[in-house]
């Protein structure tokens, strides 16, 4: 029986052709712990995550590949810009779409860390306006959140006109929890920088 999965906005299954050779191979011949050890194995590996780093850099239309960090997964790095950017007195602009793993921890900075935030109106449809998020924007709004793609209800945020509004009122922008990547790739050089 041929099998159909439905949850690529959780986990992308199958991966990509190479990963898992790839991946076992480096878990098999080499798995060194870069940064630490002076020697030939951890510096091959290092070479690596910087070449990775670069190409990534380079697809994505960063401007360095110091711009480009790994972490164990998108909510770990949600967690990391939430609780590395905001300090108290901070206030965050969402849609009414998000995600557990950013309601969340943005909940708990709430209750605990002295953040506020404000979710821009979404209509009937799931439908978010850069409109409705710039209504929400106020003189303490240090960041706005939001996805790019539901996996819920299909909608797609107009994340173009979203961070132009960001950059007019000089607010942080992360569109988007993960890349994607499309022929039309270029705007994340431009909303994400």
């Amino acid at each position: 029986m041929e099998r159909i999965y439905f949850d690529n906005g959780s986990t992308a299954f199958p991966k990509a052709p190479g990963v898992g050779d790839a991946m076992a191979h480096l878990l098999h011949e080499g798995a060194f712990n870069i940064n630490r050890g002076g020697y030939e194995g951890a510096y091959e590996v290092a070479e690596r995550v910087l070449d990775t780093r670069d190409l990534l850099a380079k697809l994505f239309h960063a401007k360095s590949s110091r711009q480009v960090i790994f972490t164990p997964g998108v909510t770990w790095s949600l967690n990391m810009l939430l609780q590395g950017l905001l300090c108290p007195g901070d206030h965050v602009v969402v849609s009414g779409l998000e995600h557990n793993g950013v309601m969340r921890p943005l909940f708990h900075l709430c209750e605990t860390g002295g953040i506020s935030y404000a979710v821009a109106r979404t209509s009937v449809t799931g439908e978010v306006t850069a409109k409705a998020v710039e209504e929400q924007i106020r003189p303490s709004t240090k960041l706005v959140l939001v996805l790019h793609a539901s996996n819920v209800c299909g909608t797609i945020l107009p994340i173009e006109e979203i961070g132009a509004v960001c950059r007019k009122h000089g607010v942080f922008f992360c569109g988007g929890y993960r890349p994607e990547r499309g022929d039309d790739s270029d705007r994340y050089a431009d909303v994400r920088d």
